[in-house]
This record gives structure tokens, sequence and C-alpha cells, in this order.
């Protein structure tokens, strides 16, 4: 029987540092070579998606959190924001000092807000939690950094916008959502250091589940599915597949839903994982 995995990233393949262990590596490369297919599905646009995770192998990546799929090297769906809700998103969040990156397949796109509050959250988030860091002295998530660099200057394509990610370390999460839940999906960030206020305005009614059932359509029903993720948006994710897999980083609504809880990406975990389940 085929299997098909969707792998989430962040919190998951990726370690804290946000590099893929060798044996995650490992793992992905020998279950394809045994005829399973390995899919990203992640929250991650295009652009955010570097090239040493690309370079593994994947046959397809869910992105944006659902509004873009791609399967064999063709696009099936990509769902971009409506321009003047945009602005209006931006607007709100700028009038009141909230950073945020735009995320297009071009690139990620910031405001003058966003990485001096990536910073403020990551360092506010250690001096009450420094357990959840490996790197002690710098708690700055320096990989994500020179990701938002890459676009700098450049001008930012309102048309082609995937979803809005914000940073926010003392205005309410709570009423952010509650300002645009009518029209978007608002989740928590699925980067622990944005800490407990940042989150994700993405578009409404897509979301990981719905791109799964897209990309189901082109496999013999048959197939057996995996999902392997850690974070609150991998939840409609898990509702769809026949065996949920939550890290041990994960918040507890997954965990609650899982099939199977595993350690974190540096304890070789997906390897061992594959192993348990027969995937390689």
């Amino acid at each position: 029987m085929k299997n098909v995995i969707f792998m989430d990233i962040d919190g998951t393949l990726t370690g804290q540092d946000g590099f893929v262990p060798e044996s995650a590596k490992k793992a992905i490369k020998k279950t394809r070579d045994l005829g399973n297919d390995v899919i990203l599905s992640t929250g991650r646009s295009l652009a955010e998606i570097t090239d040493d995770i690309l370079e593994i192998g994947f046959d397809g990546i869910i992105g944006a959190g659902g509004a873009y799929i791609e399967l064999k090297g063709e696009v099936i769906q990509h769902t971009t924001m409506p321009e003047q809700s945009l602005h209006d998103v931006t607007n709100y969040l700028n009038e009141r000092e909230i950073g945020y990156y735009l995320e297009s397949n071009q690139g990620l796109f910031i405001n003058e807000y966003c990485i001096p509050k990536i910073k403020e959250a990551a360092y506010k988030l250690y001096q009450t939690s420094p357990e959840l860091f490996l790197n002690q002295e710098n708690p700055e998530p320096s990989w994500f950094l020179d990701i938002l660099k890459k676009s700098e200057g450049k001008e930012i394509p309102y048309h082609d916008i995937n979803k809005l990610s914000f940073i926010s370390t003392e205005f309410p999460f709570k009423d952010i959502e509650q300002q645009f839940k009518n029209e978007f999906e608002i989740y928590h960030a699925t980067v622990f250091e944005f800490g407990p206020e940042s989150g994700e305005i993405g578009l409404k009614g897509i979301d990981k589940k719905t791109a799964i059932n897209k990309v189901y359509r082109q496999y013999d029903p048959d197939i057996k599915s995996y999902a392997y993720g850690d974070g609150l948006n991998d939840v409609p994710m898990f509702e769809v597949v026949d065996h949920a897999v939550a890290m041990r980083n994960a918040k507890d609504g997954l965990k609650q839903i899982a099939n199977e809880q595993i350690g974190i990406a540096e304890e070789d975990s997906i390897y061992k994982s594959f192993l348990k389940n027969n995937l390689i």
C-alpha cells in the first residue's frame, strides 16, 4: 500500500535552530525511495521555504496554511488575499505599531516595526521561559531574520499576498482576532519565539484540511495518510488523515487528537517514528 505523509515544518521537521536534522532528511529520502510520497504542509509561504529544506526532495507543497498547493511540480491552487481587505488589516496594525510581514511566493515584506518586535518578543519570552531556548546567548530567531532581510527594499506585490503574520508584544492577540475573525482565519503564531500575542491572518475557509482534501483527489483511495505537526493550525490536518503524530512541543489541543506523540526534532524523532510505522 502506498503511503502519503504530510509534514509540517516549524517545530516539527526543523529544530529550534531552523534547520532539519540529518536523521529526518535520511528518513524522508528512504521512504520516498520505497515509493511513498512526502508533502510539506506548512504555514510558510513558498518564499519562506529555504533551499536546504527543498533540496531534501518532496512530492508536493501545501504552503501558506493551505492557500498554495503544488503537487509533482504542478500548481493546483494559489489563492491570495483581497487587496482592500489586506490594506484594512495593515492600516489597523500600523496604527497600533504592531510588527507584521506579508507573505508572498515572491518574498516576505515587512513593516518598520517587524524586526524590532521579533527581537523584543524573543527576549521577553526568554526572560520568563529561558528553558525553551537552546541558544542561551542569543534567543533571537536569527535564521528567520535572515529570510526577512532578503526582500528589504523590494516593491510589495499587494495583488499576490497569501497571508499575513503579525508580531505583538503588548497588544492582545484576542483583540486582533475579534477585529478580523469574521473575514479571516486567525491563528496563534507557529514560531514560538514570537510569543503568545502574535499570530497569523489567513483566508477564511482555507486551511491544511481543505488543501489535503484536494491533494487526496490525485491519489488512489486506498492510500494510507500520515501527518506530523505541532501547532494549532495543524488541527484541521490531523482531522483528515489516518494517523496523526504530534511532537512533544505541540500545543495541548493538538496532542489531544493525535494518534501518536513523539519527541522533538533534535531527538531524531521523525526517523524513529517512520521506523515504528514501517515507513522506512
